[in-house]
């Protein structure tokens, strides 16, 4: 059985701090000019609110990348590159997608190494000042259809908040990851 963990990030993109940032891309190489461009591609930025024909004034962002950038998403990647490392588990990602797999013949055992793995993950994910979206992650147990076992009373508790089954507790039956719709017997 593999059990998959679909993370979801609370603006990912959004809350992106820049001294961490700073110190990643130093460790990555991205000194002198390089960075300083960087530096000044993130800083002096705007924003304002528009609604109902009201608009708000303007003001300064201090976090995050611009997305609909072609460096906002390598940036963000940069930033969380790191986070593989936080865990055994099998990691997928995409932009600010996230997977955590995790295998094993015995359901007990299978969810017990999701649970430290995932929270493993949340703590590295804190740690960079990102935030699992409580109400949009999600699991799934994926299984032979011949393969019987009771997982109804066993959970994925992420920081200790119990998240939803995909085919048990939400309306869901498949979810879609990179355009693939995968069910747990399919």
């Amino acid at each position: 059985m593999t059990l998959t963990v679909l993370c979801d990030l609370y603006n990912a993109f959004d809350v992106i701090n820049y001294n961490i940032l700073m110190t990643k891309l130093e460790f990555y190489g991205i000194r002198g000019i390089s960075r300083k461009w960087i530096i000044k591609y993130l800083s002096d930025r705007t924003q304002y609110v528009e609604f109902d024909k009201h608009i708000s004034t303007l003001c300064s962002i201090d976090c995050g990348v611009p997305q609909g950038s072609i460096l906002g998403p390598l940036l963000y990647l940069i930033y969380v590159n790191d986070v593989a490392y936080a865990t055994d588990a099998k990691l997928f990602s995409f932009a600010d997608d996230t997977s955590l797999c995790v295998s094993d013949s015995n359901s007990s055992t299978l969810f017990q190494t999701a649970n430290i793995e995932i929270n493993k993950l949340y703590d590295s994910f804190y740690a960079n000042r990102l935030f699992l979206n409580a109400k949009k992650n999600k699991y799934i147990v994926l299984t032979s259809p011949y393969i019987k076992c009771a997982l109804d009373d066993l959970n994925v508790v992420i920081n200790g908040i119990p998240i939803n089954r995909i085919g048990k507790n939400i309306k869901e039956d498949s979810s879609i990851f990179l355009g693939i719709s995968i069910g747990e017997h399919h």
